[in-house]
C-alpha cells in the first residue's frame, strides 16, 4: 500500500488536524472484536497469575506493623 494513499495528520485544503480518510480503502486501525478478547484473556492470566504474588506483597506490607506495641512495650520497659 502506498503511504500516500493513508489517512494524513492535516488536511491539504484546510490545514485542520483532521484525519483526510480516502474511503475506498480499509481501514488501518481498527480494533477488532477479536483484539478485544485477546486483550481481555492476556489480562485474565496476567491477574489470575500474579494473584498468589499480589496476595504475599500486600500481607508483607504489614509486617513491620504487626508487632509494634510489644517492640514498644520494650522499648519502655528498657528506657525507665
Amino acid at each position: 500500500m502506498n503511504p500516500e494513499l493513508r489517512p494524513s495528520s492535516k488536511s491539504k485544503k484546510t490545514g485542520s488536524t483532521l484525519y483526510v480518510e480516502m474511503k475506498d480503502l480499509p481501514p488501518q486501525s481498527v480494533i477488532r472484536k477479536d483484539d478485544i478478547e485477546v486483550y481481555l484473556r492476556h489480562t485474565v492470566y496476567s491477574l489470575k497469575i500474579n494473584k498468589l504474588v499480589n496476595k504475599f506483597m500486600s500481607a508483607q506490607k504489614w509486617v513491620p506493623l504487626t508487632n509494634r506495641f510489644e517492640i514498644f512495650e520494650q522499648a519502655v520497659k528498657g528506657y525507665f
